[in-house]
């Protein structure tokens, strides 16, 4: 495993090469800078992008590299869902749900929406925090039990598609 000291990791030249000097096949970059060097910069031994942390721009994934949209709070140890991309992606679907979590889409009052409905997307599963170190009103607000498994309460507005994928469309706030 390699790590970017602070000099290279902003630099799209310098990461090419880097990751080209290594013979690096497997990378995990920022949104930005993943959507940058799978559409700008050469590096032919590079076969997988994984990224997350922002919303995927519209994006043109190059023949051959596998690039993978996650998507998940802090909240929820990160990862809760995963999208494989291959050619044109509008970003707008954030894919199914990892293993070990489930989604749920709601309405104001909790109530689970039918499929093709904007709602507040609640993330259920083994990664779920316990809440808000000395924040006992916030980590009752957006820290929920769910048929009796600990959930949280994203604030991200979201459709949940028939083939059981998330399209976000934008913050709740």
């Amino acid at each position: 495993m390699y790590v970017l000291d602070n000099d290279t990791r902003l630099d799209l030249v310098a990461i090419s090469e880097f990751v080209n000097s290594n013979k690096i096949t497997k990378a995990f970059f920022t949104t930005q800078i993943a959507y940058q060097m799978a559409t700008l910069i050469d590096m032919p031994t590079l076969k997988t992008i994984a990224t997350g942390g922002e919303k995927l721009p519209p994006i043109d994934v190059p023949e051959g590299l596998d690039f993978i949209n996650v998507y998940g709070p802090t909240e929820c140890t990160i990862t809760a869902t995963m999208k494989l991309i291959h050619g044109h992606d509008d970003g707008k679907n954030l894919g199914h749900a990892q293993l070990g979590y489930e989604l749920v889409v709601v309405d104001k009052d909790l109530k689970e929406v039918a499929r093709g409905v904007e709602g507040e997307l609640v993330i259920i599963g083994i990664g779920v925090g316990r809440g808000y170190l000395n924040r006992p009103d916030v980590t009752a607000e957006k820290f929920i039990t769910w048929n009796g498994k600990r959930a949280y309460r994203t604030g991200d507005a979201v459709i949940m598609q028939e083939d059981d994928t998330i399209e976000f469309v934008g913050r709740m706030d």
